[in-house]
């Protein structure tokens, strides 16, 4: 598993952060997809990238996802990949690419 990609979904729960920490073990590099309240939690576990998904119990406006996004992206150490999910948090699609170039994902 040594130099392997690995995706663990659902990262921030018990069985999330147990495979984080099997697959660090093993010298995987680990991609996390949880939502944006257990980045921080898989960070400090040793992922190497994280994918959240947008906020979807509320209609977040496109400059609240902005700033949303931007918070998150400065307080992670780690790279951030945003999952879009149309369904569930349409003002995602709405990020202009010029917003979107402000970020700070890495």
């Amino acid at each position: 598993m040594a130099d392997k990609p690995v995706v663990v979904y659902g990262a921030s729960g018990s069985m999330g952060t147990a495979g984080i920490q099997l697959a660090k073990r093993h010298g995987a590099h680990v991609t996390a997809v949880c939502s944006t309240r257990g980045v921080e939690v898989v960070g400090s576990l040793g992922a190497d990238g994280v994918m959240i998904i947008p906020p979807f119990y509320s209609t977040p406006t496109e400059d609240e996802l902005f700033h949303h996004y931007k918070a998150v992206g400065e307080a992670l150490a780690i790279p951030i990949m945003i999952y879009n999910n149309p369904a569930t948090a349409s003002a995602l699609s709405r990020i202009s690419s010029a917003s979107s170039r402000n970020l700070p994902i890495r």
